[in-house]
């Protein structure tokens, strides 16, 4: 009963603390109680292995006629719109990504937009991800680090970029999708994407 209390405390602590956007000089937080240490620290994730934890991450919310695709890619050299969509094109050649208008959004609708499709369980019908505690816990872990490590593209400059019924890209959306262009004011563009299908 201890440890599954220790568990969800220190997914609470780094659940409030990745609410924050990190930076690069945010300095690690323990929590102890006895012999129990909780470490939240910034994202140290790099463009290069976030695309093992993406993955681990689908096959955790993988459940009966329920299949998640996510993807992220870093453009370096990268500072408008126009030159993420020339990056987009050259990774995802099918893609209509030059016909789709995209819609600026705040930082808040991002956020929340991304939250509630993470937290999409299914209908209970047909479709459904049922996950124990443990596996809940572990879910919601590799969730806030990813959040984490899109969060360190989110300065106050960035601008937040969403395309709908984007084609050509991994997935097949029938439960939720996303698509989103992040231009953080630094040299630097990520394309987020995924979505959910039977």
């Amino acid at each position: 009963m201890f440890l599954q209390w220790w568990l969800y405390t220190c997914y609470l602590l780094q659940n409030t603390l990745q609410r924050f956007i990190f930076n690069q000089t945010m300095e690690p937080w323990t929590a102890t109680t006895g012999s129990n240490t909780c470490s939240v620290r910034r994202n140290l994730m790099t463009p290069e292995n976030i695309k093992t934890l993406l993955h681990q991450t689908q096959k955790l919310m993988y459940g009966l006629n329920y299949e998640v695709t996510l993807g992220l890619e870093v453009f370096d050299n990268c500072t408008t719109l126009d030159e993420a969509a020339i990056a987009i094109k050259n990774s995802f050649p099918s893609s209509n990504i030059n016909t789709i208008t995209p819609v600026l959004v705040s930082i808040e609708d991002f956020w929340a937009e991304l939250t509630e499709m993470f937290d999409y369980r299914g209908d209970d019908i047909g479709v459904s991800l049922k996950l124990n505690e443990r596996q809940e816990i572990e879910l919601k872990a590799k969730q806030n680090d990813i959040k984490a490590f899109v969060s360190q593209y989110l300065q106050k400059v960035a601008l937040i970029y969403s395309y709908s019924f984007l084609e050509g890209i991994s997935g097949y959306p029938v439960f939720w999708e996303f698509a989103y262009v992040i231009i953080d004011g630094n040299g630097s563009c990520v394309f987020f994407y995924g979505s959910a299908s039977d």
